[in-house]
């Protein structure tokens, strides 16, 4: 064989072996699917598969015509480029451009809107979002406590309901393709004044004294009878507090109120004052024999309906002398010549477990005690 036909043969076939065993390189960027969110870095490019040595070239399709952007050095694995880029269509430079060039786009973040009531508020107080998009997540945040909420967009304003823990609060949106934006505003939510209890706490029969089991330093407190002021408002002192006694029928509450912040709490409890029943009854017949029974009509009135009743009719022939029923009849034990007089008392209980009672004179006529003696005389 001629030596120069030998030369061309190893010649060809080490092309061949180096073209066989090359390795294709692939443009790629991060994040994936080359798209970034509106006021991000944008994204990076890498090469995989890239060759040992050879260095590779970014290129970017601007003005009608492909720019030089930036080289990198192959190392047999994935190398990356060092800058981020914005949107746009992007290559790998020939001979590797073939099946590398890549579109940028930038995603929109979702639209902005505001947390409303903006500035300090009072707790309880109801945090809506002026506006919202369809598919964005809508996170509340408490700077202290974290996440509150969380609500998916409907389009129109949401609202993320009543908050009562105190801290600063801020809305943060996502949307689908993980792109996020801050909502504007923040609302500071104030401390409420402590809550105490009212003392007595319920229903109380006549006057009482009416207390708070306690109080802080500065705080006004405010007596209400069914929903009306009563007297001028308290300063706390750091312990109990009276408002004094009242006979007052009705309910009473009490409100704390900041005058530095302008809040206020309802305190724990009612005290309702009730002055409760008053027992009456009427009866017949009044001396009249002992073998007819007396009937009794109870005649109570005021208090809260239904009543318990106990009657006692002072019977001291009989321990079955009592009755709970409304409307009893009774006969009693009277025997001899006249009359004789039972002390009947009646003791009414409410609903709210106020008491009364009365006392009343019962007189009947004795029923003459007949009976048979034998005389001994014998019959005819």
């Amino acid at each position: 064989m001629k030596p120069k036909l030998h030369l061309f043969l190893v010649l060809l076939m080490s092309s061949i072996l180096m073209t066989a065993f090359s390795q294709n390189p692939i443009l790629i960027t991060d994040p994936p699917g080359a798209t970034y969110c509106e006021g991000s870095d944008g994204v990076l490019f890498g090469v995989e598969n890239s060759e040992n040595g050879v260095q590779y070239l970014l290129q970017k399709f601007e003005m009608a015509s492909w720019h030089n952007q930036e080289t990198i050095m192959g190392n047999g694995n994935t190398v990356w480029f060092a800058s981020h880029y914005l949107a746009g269509q992007y290559r790998l430079a020939p001979p590797d451009s073939v099946g590398n060039e890549i579109t940028v786009s930038e995603l929109p973040s979702p639209t902005v809107y505001s947390l409303v009531p903006p500035g300090i508020v009072c707790p309880e107080t109801e945090l809506v979002l002026n506006g919202s998009e369809i598919g964005v997540t809508y996170n509340l945040y408490n700077s202290e406590y974290g996440l509150i909420s969380t609500i998916t967009g409907t389009g129109t304003p949401v609202s993320f309901g009543v908050v009562a823990q105190p801290g600063d609060y801020f809305v943060g949106a996502m949307d689908m393709f993980g792109c996020s934006e801050i909502m504007l505003g923040t609302t500071t939510v104030l401390e409420m004044p402590a809550i105490y209890d009212i003392i007595p706490n319920g229903t109380v029969c006549g006057e009482t004294e009416i207390l708070l089991a306690g109080s802080q330093a500065g705080i006004e407190y405010q007596l209400f009878k069914d929903g009306i002021m009563l007297l001028p408002p308290i300063v706390g002192t750091g312990f109990i507090i009276s408002f004094g006694v009242s006979d007052i029928l009705g309910t009473y509450y009490i409100m704390a109120y900041d005058p530095a912040l302008g809040c206020s709490q309802m305190m724990n409890g009612t005290c309702t004052i009730d002055f409760g029943p008053t027992a009456d009854f009427y009866f017949a017949p009044n001396n009249d024999c002992s073998s007819y029974p007396v009937q009794f009509m109870d005649e109570t009135t005021g208090g809260s309906p239904p009543y318990s009743y106990s009657w006692y009719f002072d019977d001291p022939y009989t321990s079955q002398d009592t009755s709970s029923l409304q409307n009893p009849s009774y006969q009693f034990n009277a025997f001899g010549n006249g009359s004789q007089t039972f002390e009947v008392a009646l003791s009414v209980i409410d609903s709210n477990g106020c008491y009364d009672s009365i006392h009343q004179f019962v007189t009947v006529m004795q029923s003459p005690h007949a009976s048979i003696t034998d005389l001994g005389i014998p019959p005819y």
